[in-house]
C-alpha cells in the first residue's frame, strides 16, 4: 500500500531468514506490538502481486529444512520457466523462495556451470524494482549470508545520505551473532574498516552508540 517500506520488509526477512525460532519470535512480537494484528495478513494487505507471493513464502517456509530437493530437477524446471517464451514469474518465484539456503547456493553454482552465468544476471533481466531486488538479496544470502549483510551495510553508506534504518537494523540485530565475521567480510569488499565508514558517515550520539555495539 501507499507508504509501505519494500526495502524494509525486504531485509528484515533476510535477517531472519536462516533463523526459524527468531522469525517465530518476531512474528509472536508483532502480534503483541500491534494488538493482535498478524504480520502475514499485514503484508497480504499492504503488498500485492508477485511482491506479495515472496514476501509471504519468505516468512513462512523453513529455510534451514532437512527436506531433500534435487539441483538437477531444478535447475531443468527453472530453466523451462525462464527461457521457454515468456518468463513464468510467478512459478520461477515460488520456486526460488521454497528451497533451503543451501539448495539456492549449490542451485546457483549448478546454473552458472550450465549457462555461464550468474543467476542472479537473469533474474535482474526477468524482474524489476522490489521483486528483482528481493529474489537477488535472497540468492546472495543463500551464497554467503554474511557478505549479503556487510553488502548491505556498505550501501546503506555510499548512497547519497547515509541510509541510517539499515544501518542501524543489521548493526543491532546481528550484535551478539556475527558482527565480528560481518565485519571482516565489510573491510574485504569497502577495503576499509566498518567503524571507519560509520566515523565518516554519521555524527553526534548516533555515531557514539553505533561505535560501542561495533567495538
Amino acid at each position: 500500500g501507499w507508504g509501505t517500506d519494500e526495502d524494509a520488509l525486504i531485509l528484515c526477512l533476510m535477517l531472519v531468514i536462516n533463523d526459524q525460532t527468531l522469525k517465530a519470535d518476531v512474528k509472536h512480537e508483532f502480534t503483541l506490538l500491534y494488538k493482535g494484528a498478524n504480520l502475514e495478513a499485514r503484508i497480504l494487505s499492504e503488498t500485492s502481486g508477485i511482491l506479495e507471493t515472496f514476501l509471504v513464502n519468505v516468512l513462512n517456509f523453513n529455510h534451514n529444512t532437512r527436506e531433500s530437493f534435487s539441483v538437477e530437477s531444478d535447475l531443468r524446471t527453472l530453466k523451462s520457466y525462464m527461457f521457454s517464451g515468456s518468463p513464468q514469474t510467478t512459478a520461477i518465484v515460488n520456486l526460488l523462495t521454497k528451497r533451503p539456503l543451501n539448495h539456492l547456493a549449490a542451485l546457483q553454482k549448478k546454473y552458472y556451470e550450465d549457462r555461464k552465468e550468474e543467476l542472479h544476471y537473469r533474474i535482474e533481466q526477468i524482474f524489476s524494482s522490489d521483486t528483482e531486488k528481493g529474489l537477488v538479496s535472497l540468492l546472495s544470502a543463500a551464497s554467503n549470508y554474511r557478505r549479503y549483510l556487510a553488502t548491505e551495510l556498505y550501501n546503506a553508506m555510499i548512497v547519497k545520505g547515509t541510509n541510517e534504518d539499515a544501518l542501524t537494523t543489521i548493526i543491532v540485530a546481528r550484535a551478539d551473532k556475527d558482527l565480528e565475521y560481518i565485519k571482516k567480510e565489510f573491510e574485504v569488499i569497502a577495503g576499509k574498516e566498518l567503524k571507519m565508514m560509520v566515523q565518516a558517515d554519521t555524527s553526534g550520539y548516533y555515531r557514539k552508540a553505533l561505535l560501542s555495539i561495533i567495538n
